[in-house]
């Protein structure tokens, strides 16, 4: 009986697994985001594989003169190359990273709360239709929820085993989450307030892995740092003392800090439904307080607290604007916490099933396969408008690229990818005026290129159209040049 029940068990995981795979593969070409930043990182990753060029530094942020590290960049080199240069690679890895983050839910949320707490999250983590628009495109924050995640299993595994080797997959996981982004500073307090409060009996080698691995694993940023000056140092430094994004008023601090943590239920979990979410929460509230479960999941329990917490703190003082990616180090937490209801016999549990069923049936409505989205072929787009500008370009002609995008990206990081793969490298970023031809594409039917403010369009100067064309899903490309009295 016993074996027919792993049996099924098993057979259950794998479905769970497949499902997920495939709403995150299904039409992943299609799907994946291809903007500047994506750009950017094939571009960087393309001039590794091909003109042997490996970088020390990653992607810069949005915020201060900051970079992270070059991990992501690194992950990418295999994907890219199995892909022979297509960029729908990294988006599959990433995907699959994804799939891997399931699995690891289920994992994590059985060891934490049981069997069938950890299922129900890992279901409802597979269908949710937020977390699988991050996991269909590659961008370095993408696989936080994975290495976030396991950086907080494995100090359970190491508080329940002992084993060093637990605390060094710890600290690689934090190494490696604080150059996907920033905002992983948070998983950092989160996994030392762990390490600090359930002290794992992991003696000195423990703490040298969980030490040393995290160093190894910045170890291109801190050889950087030590080469340019300390550069991303200073950058930080001034972005804490002089910046805007960061506020320790306290009552603020709390009200941001809460405001994650709502957005984690509203929109990951409940599909911005405010009721379904309220519900949630006075579930999960229910269930915390409850006496039977406090005295059977205290490990679970203390986990899940010392991560959610601290993580939340760290995000509450950030001031800026705060974007889903902020949070990836926490997207499992709130599904885990849902799932947790349902392994004990409780009057919990009864009303859980309620809201689960709810839950399901939002997530089920909200994917694209039902809601009838239609993906928008950007990778498809831009190569497209890269290639066919590689082929109206004379030999020896210096040429740059300029987009007029509802996303206001002027640097066409995204077409340059296409046409430096077509043998036609574009211009740099800084060289808009010592050039003969200027591309200017435009993305919208509604869209003029005449009257735009831009200095990548208006430092080009004086100059005339010379060629145009259309392509069906509306894009236009308008052809430039310098009027023949300035090339005197």
């Amino acid at each position: 009986m016993i074996k027919i029940k792993k049996r099924a068990g098993l057979w259950v995981l794998v479905f769970l697994l497949l499902l997920a795979a495939f709403l995150r593969l299904n039409r992943i070409r299609g799907f994946a985001t291809f903007l500047g930043d994506e750009g950017r990182d094939a571009l960087v990753v393309k001039r590794m594989l091909v003109d042997g060029k490996p970088t020390l530094l990653g992607p810069s942020t949005s915020v201060g003169d900051l970079f992270l590290g070059p991990i992501y960049y690194y992950m990418m080199l295999p994907a890219l190359w199995v892909s022979n240069l297509d960029p729908v690679g990294p988006a599959v890895m990433v995907a699959l990273i994804g799939v891997a983050t399931v699995w690891l839910i289920w994992r994590a949320g059985s060891d934490f709360f049981g069997p069938r707490a950890g299922f129900k999250a890992a279901l409802l983590y597979a269908l949710s239709q937020p977390v699988i628009e991050h996991t269909r495109f590659s961008w370095n924050p993408n696989p936080m929820p994975f290495f976030g995640l396991l950086s907080v299993w494995s100090v359970y595994k190491a508080t329940k085993t002992g084993k060093w080797f637990w605390a060094g997959l710890a600290g690689a996981c934090l190494g490696l989450c604080v150059q996907l982004h920033y905002l992983g500073l948070g998983l950092v307090v989160g996994v030392i307030g762990l390490m600090i409060s359930l002290r794992p009996r992991i003696g000195w080698r423990g703490w040298t892995a969980f030490v040393g691995a995290g160093l190894l694993l910045v170890s291109p940023i801190l050889m950087f740092e030590l080469r340019h000056d300390w550069l991303i140092t200073n950058g930080l430094i001034r972005f804490l003392t002089h910046g805007d994004k960061l506020g320790l008023s306290l009552v603020v601090w709390v009200q941001r800090s809460l405001g994650a943590f709502w957005r984690l239920i509203y929109h990951f979990l409940a599909m911005d439904r405010a009721w379904l979410a309220v519900v949630v929460l006075l579930v999960t509230f229910c269930w915390w307080r409850s006496k039977k479960t406090a005295l059977t999941e205290p490990l679970g329990r203390k986990v899940m607290l010392i991560w959610l917490g601290l993580g939340l703190a760290v995000v509450g003082l950030y001031s800026g604007d705060l974007h889903d990616h902020y949070l990836g180090f926490l997207f499992p937490a709130p599904f885990i916490l849902v799932g947790a209801w349902f392994e004990k016999r409780s009057w919990v549990r009864f009303w859980g099933r309620l809201v689960f069923v709810l839950l399901l049936i939002v997530n089920i409505l909200n994917l694209d396969l039902v809601a009838g989205r239609a993906p928008d072929n950007q990778i498809e787009r831009a190569r497209q408008v890269g290639e066919s500008i590689a082929a109206s370009i004379e030999p020896e002609e210096k040429f740059n690229l300029a987009p007029i995008s509802p996303t206001f990206d002027f640097r066409a990081l995204n077409y340059r990818y296409f046409t430096e793969l077509a043998g036609r490298p574009a211009e740099g970023f800084e060289n808009y005026s010592d050039i003969d031809t200027l591309f200017i594409i435009i993305e919208g039917k509604d869209l003029r290129a005449v009257g735009v403010t831009a200095w990548e369009i208006d430092s080009f100067g004086e100059s005339e159209l010379v060629d145009e064309w259309q392509f069906e899903f509306g894009y236009r490309v308008e052809k430039w040049q310098k009027r023949s009295e300035d090339h005197g």
